[in-house]
């Protein structure tokens, strides 16, 4: 810049503001010098910061100057006081920046500590050469002029943010898109597939139309594995999307608990649904008039029921020889409800049986680690050390007798076993805790398993049409688990099972023979046992009272 009115002015740049030093001058030399200097100032700025309306220009710089020239006359004794900052968004990038001219070796402006002086500029001005506009900054040429304070107390009125946090900010903002919505899918009515013997999940959707492709996508949800397990009876409920895919389909796990895969946004989801149980208490007693399992069907008990008691009786009472016309039974049991809908039978809680005028009591009692069993009221176990029969069967068809015709060896000969008659393939259980010592072919037994109980007793299981798989001699079996099954190898006529019961070697009849008790109660169960079970006994007793008086009257 080479005008001569400013010649002899001296030019002291600091950090962020240009100050005006002149020489040695009269007061009103002063005066005048400083008001040329600023109205130079003034031009610079109209230069480098051009207005699309010539007006606007003429306004603001006219504004601009009385401004000024009310400042110096108020603060005229010290005009090197003052000062005009730069706008503060190209105050930090004004440093380190080559000018061509003599303004361009000041590169801040002093602080101001006399009288407010602003210059008003428009946002679409153009900014002086070597100053850069925030990028972050968006020019709009409809935006009001902006306000520049020279009253502020710092240098630097107010920093731009730093290119980490202008980043960040960038990055929230487009990670705060609105989601797009799932799209609601419109299913048709639901269909049924009951599972049949020998179906599998391929046959079952070639018969619901649905591909093998979605097939096995169902196959890799989370809970798959409920999906594979199917059993004849299950029951798998589909529904289909408008264009004939796979939306929706659920399969009952059991009562409790249901799997539910759904379609959503084009990949199949899974998920467990549970459902609140309600357990409530139900009684039934009858008199038997020909079976057990005849008088308890008409009396309203299902078929697991009726298992389960003569199961918890079954120690004491041969239900296929001892029953008796005039035999009673009366029971309390769960009932189990879902939804305000009974789903099934739950538990016998207790039971009575009365059999040739002896009367039985079964208490169910969980003790405090978990172990569930049925007892006495006085603490005893109904479980014995074995089972009377070891098969369901349908009639004794050969007693235990010392002398018997043989059938096959047309010879007599004694009979030191009980045969069960029964269907080939029943399954043979154990009964009672042990160890295999024999398993194979024994002569006119056939296929035979020989269990060892402890020291004192063994059985022997005759005639079976197959094993059990996974078991070998010296494999230990647990009361009631699967041995065999029932058949007619060896000198046999027709299917049934040959059992027999031993005693340190001696044979004994398995129907009368006295069967050894389990273990009682530990005694220190014994009050938690009485304290649980006194109240349903209590009920059971005045149940049972109520239905002998009517039946008296």
């Amino acid at each position: 810049m080479k005008n001569s009115s400013i010649r002899n002015l001296d030019f002291k740049s600091r950090a962020g503001d240009f100050s005006f030093a002149p020489k040695k001058r009269s007061h009103k030399a002063k005066i005048g010098f400083a008001s040329v200097a600023i109205a130079s100032i003034i031009g610079v700025y109209s230069t480098f910061f051009q207005t699309s309306e010539a007006d606007a220009k003429r306004s603001e710089q006219t504004a601009a100057t009385a401004s000024i020239a009310k400042a110096i006359d108020i603060d005229a004794k010290n005009p090197s006081s003052l000062a005009i900052p730069l706008p503060s968004n190209h105050e930090e990038r004004a440093q380190g920046t080559n000018q061509d001219n003599d303004l361009d070796k000041s590169s801040e402006i002093s602080e101001k500590k006399s009288d407010q002086i602003e210059l008003s500029l428009p946002i679409n001005a153009k900014a002086p050469s070597g100053f850069k506009i925030p990028l972050e900054t968006s020019i709009n040429k409809n935006s009001k002029p902006r306000t520049l304070n020279t009253n502020s107390k710092k240098t630097g009125s107010q920093k731009q943010p730093a290119n980490s946090e202008r980043k960040t900010e960038n990055k929230n903002k487009l990670n705060s898109k609105i989601e797009p919505k799932a799209k609601t899918l419109s299913l048709a009515e639901e269909e049924t597939y009951k599972v049949r013997k020998g179906d599998t999940l391929s046959s079952i959707f070639k018969r619901a139309k649905i591909s093998a492709k979605e097939l096995m996508l169902l196959t890799k949800v989370k809970h798959a594995k409920h999906l594979r397990k199917i059993f004849p009876g299950d029951k798998l409920v589909i529904q289909k999307t408008t264009d004939g895919k796979l939306g929706h389909l659920h399969k009952r796990i059991d009562i409790s608990q249901t799997l539910v895969i759904d379609l959503k946004d084009d990949k199949f989801v899974s998920d467990i649904g549970v459902d609140k149980l309600d357990i409530r208490f139900n009684r039934i007693s009858s008199v038997i008039d020909s079976s057990l399992y005849l008088s308890a069907k008409s009396a309203g008990l299902d078929d697991n029921t009726i298992m389960d008691l003569a199961n918890i009786f079954g120690w004491d009472v041969d239900f296929a020889l001892d029953i008796r016309r005039g035999d009673s039974f009366a029971i309390i049991f769960e009932e189990i409800y879902r939804n305000g809908e009974l789903i099934k039978n739950g538990n016998i809680v207790a039971a009575e049986f009365v059999n040739r005028g002896n009367r039985f009591v079964a208490l169910r009692y969980t003790d405090p680690k978990g172990n569930t069993s049925y007892f006495t009221p006085e603490g005893k176990s109904m479980k014995k050390a074995f089972l009377r029969a070891p098969v369901d069967f349908r009639r004794i068809s050969s007693h235990f007798k010392k002398q018997r015709w043989h059938p096959v060896l047309g010879k007599k000969r004694p009979h030191r076993g009980v045969d069960y008659a029964a269907s080939i393939g029943t399954p043979i259980k154990a009964s009672g805790d042990g160890k295999i010592i024999f398993r194979g072919w024994k002569g006119g037994y056939g296929r035979t398993v020989i269990l060892k109980h402890g020291s004192k007793y063994t059985t022997l299981y005759g005639h079976m049409s197959k094993y059990r798989g996974g078991l070998k001699t010296g494999s230990r079996v647990k009361q009631g688990q699967i041995i065999g099954y029932v058949g007619k190898s060896g000198l046999a006529t027709g299917p049934h099972l040959h059992y027999e019961f031993r005693v340190n070697g001696l044979h004994r009849n398995p129907v009368t023979v006295k069967l050894p008790d389990s273990a009682p109660i530990a005694k220190s169960y014994r009050k938690d046992f009485k304290s649980k079970t006194a109240n349903v006994l209590a009920e059971l007793n005045t149940y049972s009272k109520t239905i002998l008086a009517l039946r008296d009257n």
